[in-house]
């Protein structure tokens, strides 16, 4: 069960999310770019806090701002993949993938699941776009999240590496059967992928 309520001024403007499911869906927040996506987001993420909100994921409070509840990041259970990867240059594919989480065994299992196995002791500047969306991929689910996040997760890549990641996206949901939200400026990307689109405008 996911049951998000935020509201939050951004840009002179309030930006506002209502998601409410008993069961797990793929969401899109679409809009255009500065009005607060990303925002919402990280509130839900809990990296910033919201001027009103409450989130319950599974049963579980993660964000209650009139009872004074605010879990931190590490506490909510919630994979990210950001825009632009965030992948540490210094380490490898797999040291990427353990820095959030060291069962081997899981992470094994993600990089089968994902076709990344051979790019496990390569560093992330060898790697090309769709490769790389990968492997931050499986760094956010390696913590066995109850909830994913996806911050315009197909704007860096061409359109035939999207496609592809499209279905990985897919495949990810019918695999772990977790919600997923994710942000998007694109009506191709929000129709192709989600079961709801939550437009946000001014």
């Amino acid at each position: 069960m996911l049951n998000v309520q935020l509201k939050h001024h951004i840009n002179g403007h309030l930006i506002q999310l209502h998601l409410h499911s008993e069961h797990p869906k793929i969401y899109a927040i679409a809009g255009v770019s500065g009005m607060g996506k990303t925002t919402l987001l990280n509130m839900i993420a809990g990296l910033r806090t919201p001027e009103e909100g409450y989130i319950q994921l599974g049963g579980r409070t993660l964000l209650d701002t009139k009872q004074r509840c605010n879990l931190l990041p590490q506490a909510r259970n919630v994979g990210y993949l950001f825009q632009d990867y965030q992948l540490f240059p210094h380490m490898t594919v797999l040291q990427n993938i353990n820095f959030m989480h060291p069962d081997l065994t899981h992470v094994e299992t993600l990089c089968r699941a994902l076709k990344i196995e051979h790019l496990k002791h390569m560093y992330p500047e060898r790697c090309s776009g769709g490769e790389k969306q990968r492997i931050a991929l499986a760094r956010a689910l390696s913590q066995k999240p109850d909830l994913l996040l996806l911050d315009e997760p197909f704007s860096s890549l061409d359109d035939e590496t999207k496609e592809e990641s499209i279905q990985l996206i897919k495949f990810i949901y019918d695999l772990w059967q977790i919600p997923i939200i994710f942000v998007t400026h694109s009506k191709y990307e929000a129709t192709q992928l989600a079961d709801e689109v939550i437009r946000i405008s001014s």
